[in-house]
């Protein structure tokens, strides 16, 4: 793929994006919902995504650390760690803090938890 059929591809996607998922209209608060699931994304992210895609990158590069960067200087942090999903991220975070516990101790969750959830407590 050459770079003129890239930003064709691009360009198009923009146009495709902006008629699909424009949305001009200002958030309201206290009028305006925010719905508790589906999905909720903009013509940016589109383009975010679709350039992403023609990287050829699917997995950590260049935009995830960038991403965690500055994550980390907005919550003031001089390290961060992505994952690709909440369980993975309880399992990040239970075998971060294992040295912390030791066999017998309790671990308190969340009781709607998924089952999955809890399999990371018990792994460790």
């Amino acid at each position: 793929m050459n770079i003129s059929s890239r930003a064709e591809v691009t360009m198009s996607v923009a146009e495709y994006a902006q008629e699909r998922f424009g949305n001009d209209k200002p958030f309201i608060r206290g009028l305006d919902t925010i719905p508790a699931s589906g999905g909720i994304i903009n013509p940016s992210d589109i383009l975010a995504l679709t350039n992403v895609v023609l990287s050829g990158w699917y997995t950590e590069h260049k935009e995830c650390a960038k991403f965690n960067r500055e994550l980390c200087t907005f919550l003031h942090k001089k390290f961060g760690t992505l994952s690709n999903s909440g369980s993975s991220a309880s399992l990040l975070a239970v075998t971060g803090c294992s040295e912390f516990y030791t066999s017998g101790d309790y671990i308190i969750t969340c009781a709607t938890g998924f089952s999955y959830y809890c399999g990371s407590h018990l792994s460790n």
